[in-house]
């Protein structure tokens, strides 16, 4: 049995050591990996050998939380968060978007099955909802700024004449 430098606290352990006595990092003798970027947050908080739930366990002992950092997330999360800016929500979800499903369900219906008027329906609800909640996030950032909320109420008055067509939508399909 050898003794060699535990590769944190640099005391002797033995090589056949599963984890180091004093503080206790596992493989104690063996060279450490290469730290990925992906890696060092976590090496940072000291759960760069523990598994998921391992980790998830020690932070939450040590209450220790992690924001998600909100330039990770996608496009279509922060629609649905309202987090989204007015323009691109209203163009690009709003606007492009459901005409795209329009047709693309309306194709489907025809060609498909009658399935994909509910897909229609239930999609446009969603981008509806998602609207209406970036419309709100902005005039509440308007307000905060005293200028002008009037794209955020007209982009209300689209959500509720999208929502009216939808319901007249319904009414005529049954």
């Amino acid at each position: 049995m050898a003794l060699k430098p535990c590769r944190e606290c640099q005391k002797k352990v033995s090589t056949e050591a599963a984890t180091c006595p004093s503080c206790g990092v596992p493989n104690p003798t063996q060279k450490k990996e290469k730290t990925t970027r992906d890696q060092s947050w976590r090496k940072n908080l000291g759960i760069e050998n523990l598994d998921d739930n391992q980790a998830k366990n020690k932070l939450n002992k040590e209450n220790i939380v992690i924001k998600k950092d909100n330039n990770s997330d996608t496009s279509w999360e922060k629609f649905m968060e309202g987090k989204l800016d007015l323009k691109t929500a209203f163009w690009g979800y709003g606007f492009f978007g459901s005409i795209i499903v329009g047709v693309v369900c309306g194709f489907l219906a025809e060609a498909v099955s009658n399935i994909f008027i509910l897909v229609y329906i239930i999609t446009v609800v969603v981008l509806v909802i998602g609207l209406w909640q970036c419309a709100s996030t902005y005039k509440k950032q308007m307000a905060q700024k005293k200028e002008s909320e009037v794209w955020g109420v007209l982009t209300q008055v689209y959500c509720v004449v999208a929502a009216l067509g939808l319901a007249n939508f319904i009414k005529d399909f049954l």
